[in-house]
């Protein structure tokens, strides 16, 4: 699965929501997250944070 890192947030009336653009379009960060943490065999990216990992976010 190829996805790009491209980061961006959208301003919704009460709260800015940063996304990631992949090759299907983009999503929110938090499910992108979620997502590669069970790809690397995680429940949650919760739990890979606890195991001392984490995922690289582009422009922060």
């Amino acid at each position: 699965m190829n996805m790009k890192k491209n980061m961006y947030s959208q301003t919704d009336n009460t709260k800015t929501q940063k996304l990631v653009q992949t090759n299907m379009g983009s999503m929110p960060l938090e499910d992108y997250l979620e997502i590669r943490a069970c790809q690397y065999g995680f429940s949650s990216y919760e739990e890979m944070k606890e195991d001392g990992l984490s995922i690289e976010i582009p422009g922060d």
